[in-house]
């Protein structure tokens, strides 16, 4: 089994641009300053695929795993 990996917005760094919400609204929202809120806090295994699809999909490299 690996270790959890949190999903994590590097708030400064979104830009608002929401690929990551229309791409995936299952693990993202929008706050009122379009800016990506993640969906989870520790992302289950079976959604690792998915959410790096999203890390990679961000044009500002805003999006990232982390251990918890």
């Amino acid at each position: 089994m690996s270790n959890p990996q949190h999903l994590v917005v590097d708030v400064p760094a979104c830009k608002g641009h929401g690929l990551c919400f229309f791409g995936w609204p299952d693990l993202f929202d929008l706050d009122d300053d379009g800016i990506a809120v993640p969906l989870l806090d520790e992302v289950p295994e079976g959604q690792l695929d998915e959410v790096r699809k999203a890390i990679a999909a961000c044009p500002e490299r805003a999006i990232a795993l982390r251990p918890a």
